[in-house]
Order: C-alpha cells, then sequence, then structure tokens
C-alpha cells in the first residue's frame, strides 16, 4: 500500500483528484467529506460521483479519461507533490532491508499504477519496488481482487508460480 503505509501527507494528491473529476465530469464541485479508506482510485471517483448524482453509466464511460487527467496533472505539478508528501518513519529502510534479503517486493494498491509510480518517485522508494507485477486500482476497482491479479501477473511476466499463502501483504 502507499497511501498511510509507505507515505503520509498527500493533500496536494487529493486536491489533483478532485480537480481531474470536476473537469472530467463538467461539475461545479465535489463534496468535501467522503470516507476513502480501502478504497480504490476508481472506487472513490465513483463514489464520489454517485454523491453528485452522476450516473453510474456515465461515470464508468469516462473513468479512463479521469485517471489520465489526474496522473498528467500529478506529473505536471510534481513539485508540489514532493512537498508535500513524505516517507512514513521506517518505510525505506524496510524495503532496502528487504531487497537486501532477494525478495521480491511489489505494490498492491487502490491508487492508478501512473499516480502510485509518480508518488513513490517523488519519495523516493519506487527504486525498491517492481511495479511491473504489481496490482493497482488500474486493474480492478475491487481492492479484494488485486492479490490474485498480481500473482497471476508474477506467473505470466516471471514464470513464477506463487501461492497465496506465500504473498504477504503490508498495509495501514
Amino acid at each position: 500500500d502507499i497511501d498511510g503505509t509507505l507515505t503520509r501527507g498527500g493533500r496536494h494528491a487529493v486536491e489533483v483528484f478532485h480537480d481531474a473529476l470536476r473537469a472530467s465530469f463538467d461539475l461545479r464541485r465535489v463534496p468535501a467529506r467522503f470516507n476513502t479508506s480501502g478504497m480504490t482510485d476508481s472506487q472513490i471517483a465513483l463514489g464520489l460521483l454517485a454523491s453528485v448524482d452522476v450516473a453510474e453509466a456515465d461515470a464508468l464511460a469516462r473513468i479512463d479519461a479521469f485517471r489520465d487527467r489526474y496522473a498528467a496533472e500529478l506529473e505536471r505539478t510534481r513539485e508540489r507533490l514532493v512537498g508535500d508528501l513524505v516517507v512514513l518513519p521506517g518505510a525505506a529502510e524496510t524495503l532496502a532491508a528487504v531487497a537486501a534479503l532477494g525478495h521480491a517486493q511489489s505494490l498492491l494498491t487502490g491508487n492508478y499504477e501512473p499516480t502510485a509510480r509518480i508518488k513513490l518517485a517523488c519519495v523516493g522508494v519506487d527504486r525498491w519496488l517492481d511495479f511491473e507485477v504489481g496490482a493497482f486500482g488500474s486493474d480492478h476497482r475491487d481492492r479484494n481482487c488485486l492479490v490474485p491479479i498480481a500473482i497471476e501477473k508474477v506467473a505470466r511476466l516471471r514464470g513464477e508460480q506463487v501461492r497465496p499463502e506465500d504473498v504477504v501483504v503490508v498495509g495501514d
């Protein structure tokens, strides 16, 4: 996981998320309070859209364009994100230590893959992670489906069979 596990902060990312949502769906406002705990980026976007009466079919039809806008704007405003995110104490050291032991590390996060890459590059911990076999909110909007997706990617891309019981998921 990223937010709350590897990093803290991210107010700028939330603002960019809301701005991209407003622009992508021609909204005047996005609700200020919305419990996003444990949700993927798509679940958050779809929940916010439903709360302002955007039809689900319309939301689903334009969710990819929203994702692309969100990632592009985060990249464009990367300098602000660098100043906004902090690595949680011990996170970088733990990633480095696990890498030194030779264990594969990737991500299982509700963040879209492009935004996950941007966020972790901004705080300098991306070098210990194999993004290619990670599972992201852009792979599936239900977080519960992400472990099987990551296992399938490891098999397909690395030719390794991983059993679910061999996977360790660390999250907040």
